[in-house]
């Protein structure tokens, strides 16, 4: 009788961590096809006629919880405003806002995520992770990618979901000026998630 109870309950536990799986793969696949819809769209896309012209669609990698990674999180004291280097002669001002560490494929890794100097209407708390690894320029865009949070995601302990990275406007138009992820920003990993490049 026992034996048929364990043998239950690991059917149960295994049944329901694969519906946990299936249920974030689907939500994961949903946030994309709202990506692609808006990029599909005359009216939202910031492709250029020509590559809208039989665009499908963009290529990402396939949804991997193994990059959906719990992160402790130190907020920062000093919080000075810092220039960031763009695709153009611009300067991006963001202020440090605190330390992410984590491990991915058994790599420390660190970030520093920002906030932006001056509030952006609209989006109150919001904050910036732009990020470099050892994918870009080969299976990802050169430049790096981003995750955007909010204050309101912060806790000691949360998970970051590279899941959800994308490109910076500059992947798909040179007609956009983009932060350049910082030195401090880049990952000694592959983060084998979210968007690839484009074409």
């Amino acid at each position: 009788m026992l034996m048929r109870i364990s043998t239950l309950f690991i059917f149960l536990l295994t049944s329901i961590t694969s519906l946990s799986q299936l249920s974030y793969d689907e939500e994961i696949e949903k946030h994309r096809d709202e990506i692609n819809l808006e990029f599909k769209s005359d009216s939202t896309s910031i492709l250029t006629e020509e590559d809208l012209v039989g665009f499908s669609g963009l290529e990402f990698f396939a949804p991997d919880y193994a990059y959906n990674v719990e992160v402790k999180f130190k907020k920062l004291k000093k919080r000075e405003v810092i220039g960031f280097s763009t695709s153009t002669d611009r300067i991006a001002k963001y202020r440090p806002y605190g330390i992410l560490k984590f491990k991915i494929e058994g790599v420390k890794c660190k970030l520093t995520i920002y906030a932006p100097a001056r509030d952006i209407p609209g989006y109150p708390g919001y904050l910036f992770l732009p990020f470099k690894d050892f994918t870009n320029g080969q299976e990802t865009y050169g430049g790096g990618r981003y995750l955007d949070l909010k204050e309101s995601d912060i806790a000691k302990k949360f998970r970051l979901d590279f899941n959800l990275c994308y490109n910076p406007y500059c992947a798909y138009s040179d007609g956009f000026s983009c932060p350049v992820p910082p030195d401090e920003n880049h990952l000694a990993a592959e983060i084998k998630a979210g968007v690839k490049s484009f074409h």
